[in-house]
């Protein structure tokens, strides 16, 4: 991987290269999660309104979240900081639910079950995925 090398000697990672890489991540989830979601409407029957709120919360969410995590990486490299760039990170993806479920505006309630959901899963997530430098 390309980089530069800090005072320690470890590789450092360019941010707008992570930021691109972590957009790529989040289409990659985005487009995975479409198909499934897909394939559960299809069953359903549900209607195709709703499956394109849904699409579209995945693609806003995985590009917004992938942005982000990329950028605030650097910051993952304690146990700290990656259980805080994952909360950060999954904020927008659990936003884009809520808006693909309740619509605009959001109420004080779903913008609090939001983070409750973010805190838990994205400090759950940061910490399983913890960066590791290569």
């Amino acid at each position: 991987m390309k980089g530069s090398k800090d005072q320690e000697g470890t590789r450092t990672q360019r941010p707008a290269r992570m930021v691109g890489l972590g957009i790529v991540i989040g289409l990659v989830f985005a487009v995975v999660y479409s198909v499934v979601a897909s394939v559960i409407f299809l069953v359903a029957g549900d209607q195709p309104e709703e499956l394109l709120a849904v699409v579209a919360s995945y693609f806003g969410g995985g590009v917004v979240a992938g942005a982000i995590i990329g950028w605030l990486r650097p910051y993952s490299r304690t146990h700290v900081g990656s259980i805080v760039v994952g909360i950060i990170g999954a904020f927008p993806v659990f936003l884009g639910f809520a808006v693909a479920d309740e619509g605009l505006p959001l109420n004080l309630g779903d913008l609090a079950t939001v983070a409750a959901v973010a805190v838990t899963l994205g400090g759950i997530l940061g910490h399983k995925f913890l960066y590791k430098e290569v």
